[in-house]
């Protein structure tokens, strides 16, 4: 009876041993051991989280684009060297035959190359408040365009305005010929434009969540733009003939006593100038949303700042020739240097500045691929928006008295007219008032961030 008791014990220990046998072996434990990467090393596993750095510091290579500047039309032309039915046309801009040759859609900067960098440490012990401080250069940019005639007058090139004493559209040649097909003047005109953009800002970020999928941070600081561009054109003009056009000197406006007619091949120098720039200051709070995948983090963020910019205007014009012929004596004379261009007279040359409220929203979205646990490379999308700016061609009036422009009064005349200016009875043309505009810059981000 106790040997049939004991061989029962062993056959039942055995089918115990047997069953917790095949449950340890189970199919998810049969073959080679799952190999797991080391949490500790320099390269990450798609499916470990990256710790919080408690210092970091980025750079990003910037390829951005800006809107174009904002002009009245400057260059004109026409076919058959505008002569139509018989008589000039002269490029006006309310004839249908004018071809316009530029204007503010031609002052286009195109693609600028900047840098990006910015630098932050955790200020809290539990890692709730961090500091980070930042800026952006876009290395400077500038538009130039040039056109001159032949020495037969063509092809027509003329300044279109609008005449502050008749309200009706007209234009002053730089490059012409008479009603006969004769060289009248001859001439070039040259368009610069040149543009820097730069700003630095610094932050307070609230971690108010953070988890190893997903993070929100908000945050509070200081922002600082600037703006400088600068517009200038040049133009060169020779008459075909002595006494084909006029010359103011030393002052515009005083009638015969300042009339000088110029010399055949000399020529006669005319410069306009508008120079603008813009300081922001202001506040900025925004919020920053990122999305954690393992090795690579996708984030959003955004920004506005309030505050003002400080905008200043600079205006000059000058016109000077070798020599022309004074009319009252008359006899050669020269140099003459008269204050004042085509756009730019004694009735809007000077500096003016002023302050305007401003609004700054910023968006930036990328993609950062954890190279390391210390290292990030990313790819992202920035677009910027700063309101309330002056730019150098919005600050230009495109109403023109003729008889403030010196070389411009009586272009084309063979005669002189008594021309005084009178300011009780006539505007003085042009005029300067602050024009305000947008300005906005866009593009692709590409860089490196380390995180220690």
């Amino acid at each position: 009876m106790r040997g049939r008791t004991l061989w029962a014990m062993g056959i039942v220990l055995a089918v115990v041993h047997c069953a917790f046998g095949q449950v340890g072996d189970s199919p998810e434990k049969i073959g080679p051991p799952k190999i797991t990467a080391p949490t500790d090393g320099p390269v990450l596993p798609m499916d470990v989280a990256r710790s919080p750095a408690r210092f970091y510091v980025g750079a990003d290579y910037l390829l951005w684009w800006v809107n174009h500047g904002p002009s009245p039309v400057l260059l004109t032309t026409a076919p058959n060297n505008g002569n139509g039915n018989g008589a000039l046309t002269g490029g006006k801009l309310d004839d249908p035959t004018t071809i316009v040759l530029f204007t503010g859609r031609d002052i286009d900067y195109r693609g600028f190359s900047g840098l990006r960098a910015w630098i932050g440490f955790e200020a809290s012990p539990d890692g709730f408040w961090s500091l980070e401080a930042g800026g952006f250069y876009l290395s400077p940019r500038s538009v130039n365009y040039s056109a001159a005639g032949n020495a037969d007058g063509s092809p027509l090139l003329t300044t279109p305005f609008l005449d502050a004493a008749t309200g009706r559209q007209s234009s002053l040649d730089i490059n012409s010929q008479d009603n006969l097909g004769n060289p009248y003047i001859i001439g070039s005109i040259a368009i610069h434009s040149d543009i820097k953009v730069w700003g630095y800002e610094a932050n307070a970020i609230a971690h108010s969540i953070r988890t190893s999928e997903r993070s929100v941070d908000l945050l509070f600081g200081y922002r600082h733009l600037r703006m400088i561009e600068n517009l200038t054109i040049n133009q060169v003009v020779t008459a075909a003939q002595d006494g084909n056009f006029t010359i103011q000197s030393p002052t515009v406006g005083q009638g015969q006593n300042s009339y000088f007619d110029a010399i055949a091949g000399s020529p006669v120098f005319i410069s306009d100038y508008f120079g603008t720039r813009n300081y922001f200051h202001g506040g900025q709070a925004g919020a920053r949303f990122s999305w954690d995948f393992g090795q690579l983090t996708a984030e959003l963020a955004g920004k506005v700042a309030f505050g003002v910019t400080h905008q200043q205007v600079t205006i000059n014009g000058s016109t000077t020739t070798p020599a022309a012929t004074d009319l009252k004596i008359p006899k050669i004379v020269g140099p003459l240097n008269t204050s004042g261009g085509v756009f730019t007279t004694v009735s809007n040359i000077g500096s003016y500045s002023q302050n305007q409220f401003t609004v700054v929203p910023e968006i930036n979205f990328s993609l950062k691929y954890a190279v390391a646990r210390w290292m990030n490379v990313q790819l992202g999308y920035t677009g910027l928006y700063w309101s309330n700016v002056v730019r150098p061609g919005a600050q230009i009036d495109s109403t023109i008295n003729t008889k403030l422009v010196p070389t411009g009064a009586f272009l084309p005349t063979l005669q002189v007219p008594d021309g005084s200016f009178r300011s009780d009875r006539e505007q003085a043309r042009p005029v300067f008032n602050f024009r305000d505009t947008a300005f906005w810059a866009h593009g692709i981000n590409i860089g490196v961030e380390f995180r220690y």
